[in-house]
């Protein structure tokens, strides 16, 4: 995933990738990682694509999307153009830089497969569940965010997702661990992987609102947002796992953003997988 000639930045810098500084945490982020975009260009905001999603996997790339995140989109001459819909003063991550995230999580599916198939002692079950949490939250953030995801990233997403949730076990521990990073208030990225049944989908705003049910114990309910409509790659009923980044204060940081002033996820991939809802006699996460 690193280009020819391209070495691969600094260990300090991949740690730094999320670190910064307005409300959603995302200024003065380090340039070996991001480049923020000065206008110019067509946007991931632009237009609609013509390219619908297939079935069951989507994000917000122009390719295939369920919205947009890249705020620099436009003819970059200053005018009196609205301003793009999404995250505001989102990052932009380079290619090369989701490819180095995908590549760090290409062996983390088993990290949560023995997490959750109930050999371990509880302590060592919550630590390799908690690392998978972690790597997912760094490729969440890096597929929300990178403003040249490929085909070919996405020919892996899409199957690391459904193995990540061929299992009840595991679907309920990730759903799980969703629920306790939203209320976290030491995380260190804003990246989330969600998993749980599709409530409701409908336009909330300049914005599309996807209502997921969370697959832990309370049944948690988290809106996930984006610039278009996911219809063509997901609805109602459907058991979804989602990669997006968690925006604390919408409506001062998401422009069309209309509801109240809580934590959301700002959508950036979805895969739909294979069954009908969550299984009630699924075990907790430790």
């Amino acid at each position: 995933p690193i280009p020819a000639g391209r070495e691969p930045p600094p260990r300090d810098a991949i740690d730094n990738l999320e670190s910064g500084g307005n409300s959603f945490g995302r200024t003065d982020l380090n340039d070996a990682l991001l480049n923020k975009n000065q206008g110019g260009g067509a946007g991931q905001n632009g237009g609609a694509s013509d390219n619908k999603p297939p079935r069951g996997g989507g994000g917000n790339s122009p390719q295939t999307g369920t919205g947009g995140n890249n705020n620099g989109g436009g003819s970059g001459s200053g005018g009196d153009d609205p301003p793009a819909l999404g995250v505001k003063n989102a990052p932009v991550v380079a290619k090369a830089d989701l490819g180095l995230r995908i590549s760090e999580s290409k062996d983390s599916i088993h990290l949560i497969a023995e997490a959750a198939d109930g050999t371990l002692a509880a302590a060592d079950r919550l630590a390799k569940a908690g690392e998978f949490s972690e790597l997912m939250a760094r490729l969440a953030f890096a597929t929300t965010f990178c403003d040249q995801r490929s085909v070919g990233h996405e020919e892996f997403l899409s199957p690391m997702l459904q193995t990540a949730g061929a299992d009840k076990d595991q679907r309920r521990m990730i759903g799980t661990f969703a629920s306790r990073r939203l209320d976290s208030q030491t995380r260190e990225s804003e990246g989330i992987l969600l998993a749980g049944v599709v409530q409701e989908v409908r336009k909330q705003g300049q914005l599309f609102e996807t209502v997921v049910q969370l697959d832990e114990r309370n049944s948690r309910p988290v809106s996930v947002y984006g610039a278009k409509d996911p219809k063509a790659a997901l609805d109602k009923g459907d058991y979804v796992l989602v990669l997006g980044a968690i925006v604390s204060k919408p409506n001062q940081d998401i422009t069309g953003y209309k509801g109240p002033d809580e934590p959301v996820v700002w959508g950036g991939y979805s895969q739909v997988i294979p069954i009908a809802a969550p299984e009630d006699d699924a075990p907790d996460a430790p």
